[in-house]
């Protein structure tokens, strides 16, 4: 008689690797940064087609869940926010989410700075004029609200978020996942359509450490809830050693010092 063989499907990796410094992570995929990882023509159809998909919803039944979970409505609304910058913000869908909830004020400018790809095509987004796109963050100046939504980790440090705070100096800043713990600072690659994109995991003390410097205090920390392969469920880290694991990412609130 022969025996059955039990097929056990391996687990779905989405971060490949542990490397002490960004440079590492970059040759290990191939020479792509966060740039060039969302630089592509499947990735803007696919924003695309989130937009259009969560315009339809909206339409026929006045009501949708975002493409991606956001604590942004509730911050606008307590901090009467109505200049927002917001750091890779995709295809603006947060805008029209904005728009189809019921804040205490309304939006007068929505500013998204982008990598060239997306900006070059942002038209197609099909965005009222208050929203704008722009690649250089020298461009802009003050806002009320800075926010972040999944993309600090794409950054090989925090210099470039600092610069762009000490340009704009927002009044309040709000980072969502954020992929920060007590961690020592290290790098990764996460698996994206079958490609390698650098990814950084902060440590949280240090993040806090630098914003503060530039004027502000952390009004909020906690847990952000967001789904990993359709499920709510802490980060799929078990392959790596057990002091680089993250159990989830954070959202966090800054307000400037007066």
């Amino acid at each position: 008689m022969k025996k059955k063989m039990i097929q056990t499907s391996k687990p779905h990796l989405i971060w490949d690797g542990v490397f002490s410094s960004w440079e590492e992570a970059v040759r290990s995929a191939g020479g792509a940064d966060g740039e060039k990882g969302f630089s592509n023509e499947r990735w803007f159809e696919r924003i695309l087609d989130q937009l259009n998909s969560f315009r339809a919803e909206i339409k026929e039944f006045g009501i949708a869940v975002p493409p991606r979970p956001t604590n942004l409505p509730a911050i606008v609304s307590l901090t009467n926010s109505k200049t927002i910058i917001d750091i890779g913000g995709s295809s603006g869908w947060i805008y029209d989410y904005l728009n189809s909830n019921t804040l205490s004020n309304r939006i007068r400018k929505y500013f998204i700075l982008e990598v060239f790809d997306i900006v070059s095509r942002s038209k197609r987004f099909a965005h009222p004029d208050k929203v704008q796109y722009f690649t250089d963050y020298k461009k802009l100046r003050s806002c009320d609200l800075l926010y972040t939504n999944s993309v600090i980790q794409y950054f090989p440090t925090n210099e470039h978020l600092l610069e762009i705070i000490g340009q704009v100096k927002p009044k309040f800043i709000l980072v969502d996942d954020l992929y920060a713990g007590d961690n020592e600072e290290f790098f990764s690659n996460q698996i994206s359509y079958e490609k390698k994109i650098p990814h950084r995991f902060l440590n949280f003390e240090k993040f806090k450490k630098e914003v503060c410097k530039e004027g502000y205090r952390l009004i909020l920390k906690q847990p952000f809830h967001t789904p990993i392969l359709g499920q709510y469920q802490p980060k799929p880290m078990d392959h790596f050693p057990k002091e680089y694991r993250l159990r989830y990412s954070l959202s966090v609130v800054f307000q400037k010092n007066n």
